[in-house]
């Protein structure tokens, strides 16, 4: 019997086209508004940040940290104080966040999600550094994992297990959604959850065979009937 519905967030409660890109667009003339550095483009700040994440693999599972610590090497290599190095990447960080959480709901998630939560217990697991209180879905989680918390990201088994331990719910009473076929489906199943694939392009299975989910979906609104007549 299911006790506990454990959602991943970018792409599966709502959309992500173009939200990186704005976040960073954004972030990048604040730098150039608040430095010297008006010659930066979004192109080589992307190329430098591609080369630390190489550079430093202990932090490479936290997207938050990873940046943040990315700006202050990014910051002092081109010659800004030291004391500046801290706050002026906290405060570079914020405007990155604040839209990087200016996200798009897709139409049913509201209503998927008040459907669900009347019977079950909500996670939400994700590999990403959204907001859950600024997007305005705060209230419908019991529990929230994330990178920066299990130390690890999906597909990794630890931030499953994480979850598991949190929550006191045994795996096979957790069903994870998400759009991933790797990360959502195979981490979780490989950690003795169950999984439900959103596949809205309906594409084939690219993984395994024998880890082919026995739940595929293409659209958020279609995960309460699922769960409905879940066996397993």
């Amino acid at each position: 019997m299911l006790k506990l519905i454990s959602f991943d967030l970018d792409n599966t409660l709502w959309s992500m086209s173009g939200v990186i890109d704005k976040a960073e667009q954004a972030l990048l003339e604040h730098l150039q508004q608040t430095t010297t550095l008006s010659d930066i483009d979004l192109k080589s700040l992307r190329s430098e940040k591609l080369l630390f994440m190489k550079q430093r693999p202990d932090i490479a599972h936290d997207p938050t940290l990873l940046r943040t610590t990315f700006l202050q090497h990014f910051l002092a290599n081109k010659g800004i104080p030291e004391s500046r190095l801290k706050p002026l990447s906290q405060e570079l960080m914020t405007v990155f966040l604040t839209h990087r959480n200016k996200v798009t709901l897709f139409e049913s998630t509201l209503s998927t999600l008040g459907t669900i939560q009347d019977q079950f217990k909500l996670a939400s697991l994700t590999n990403g550094n959204a907001c859950l209180k600024s997007i305005g879905l705060n209230q419908y989680f019991d529990f929230n994992v994330s990178p920066a918390i299990a130390g690890v990201k999906k597909p990794d088994s630890g931030i499953f297990q994480y979850l598991i331990k949190t929550s006191n719910i045994q795996p096979n009473e957790i069903l994870h959604i998400g759009d991933h076929w790797e990360d959502d489906i195979v981490g979780a199943q490989q950690a003795g959850l169950h999984a439900l694939w959103i596949n809205p392009e309906q594409a084939a299975w690219p993984g395994e065979p024998q880890m082919r989910p026995k739940g595929i979906i293409s659209d958020i609104s279609e995960a309460p009937a699922y769960i409905r007549g879940f066996t397993t």
